[in-house]
């Protein structure tokens, strides 16, 4: 017997000794690839990936207006769509090799964060803010590695709507009919919420050079009845997802930093 448990005890330590020897190194190689200074490409029929969730991918507008196409477009360059509604930045690592490494890209727009920062139940995010950190960091690794260029997109505000009684009652409207407006008041609301994540990705990109593009930021200045969908324009209380108007915003402000980070041929 106690021959037995202490070949089980063996065992378990050098599993753990080969868990620590393994996570050591794979710790170093996203340090490693993640500091790694990448050439830029020219814009003008280059390769661009936008990697993301629902924002990304433009959920409920066809094909032709998303910004992905219009911004296609607009920088003359291969934009591939490779958003999937729903993705956190933890589901995006599952998937980064397929939808955005072999596609051989020049250059990746990581546009996560919207399903990242949400409350799934009172003080427990869907992601918490620290995971949210380090999956970041291993994106820009895994980018870099395979010598592309990643440009960190900051996701916009949102409509937090009417909070109703905090729970999600018939009076609650937009982002807090989907979203108990209780689970938030410690923060300060949804959006501070999510300018938490937004500004723990811009401390990342700083760390390793990455640019950032502040969608977030620019939502500020401009009518988010417009650019999101609503009532109004779409006949439901979203307030999240892109409104037509909101994707050429999406598409006007991203091609008007990458025209100015990079060369851009007329």
């Amino acid at each position: 017997m106690k021959k037995k448990f202490k070949i089980v005890l063996s065992t378990i330590l050098n599993l753990n000794i080969w868990l620590w020897v393994y996570t050591y190194f794979n710790n170093k190689n996203i340090e490693k690839y993640a500091s790694t200074n990448v050439k830029s490409n020219e814009i003008k029929g280059s390769t661009i990936v936008a990697f993301g969730d629902s924002i990304t991918e433009g959920v409920y507008i066809n094909n032709d207006v998303k910004w992905t196409s219009l911004l296609s477009k607009d920088l003359n360059a291969n934009v591939i769509n490779s958003g999937i509604a729903g993705d956190s930045t933890k589901n995006g690592l599952k998937r980064i090799k397929k939808d955005v490494i072999e596609k051989k890209p020049d250059y990746v727009l990581i546009n996560f964060g919207m399903n990242d920062h949400y409350f799934k139940k009172q003080n427990k995010e869907m992601v918490s803010i620290e995971q949210y950190k380090k999956n970041i960091k291993k994106m820009i690794a895994e980018i870099k590695r395979a010598e592309a260029m990643p440009i960190i997109v900051l996701p916009h505000m949102v409509i937090e709507g009417e909070k109703g009684n905090g729970n999600m009652d018939d009076k609650s409207s937009y982002y807090y009919s989907r979203h108990p407006s209780k689970w938030y008041d410690e923060v300060g609301g949804a959006n501070k919420q999510l300018k938490l994540y937004n500004d723990k990705a811009k401390k990342v990109a700083q760390e390793y050079n990455v640019k950032v593009i502040d969608i977030y930021n620019e939502s500020e200045e401009v009518d988010l009845y417009k650019i999101l969908r609503t009532e109004e324009n779409s006949g439901d209380d979203d307030g999240v997802h892109l409104s037509k108007e909101g994707m050429k915003f999406y598409s006007e402000v991203i091609g008007r930093e990458i025209k100015q980070l990079y060369s851009v041929s007329q």
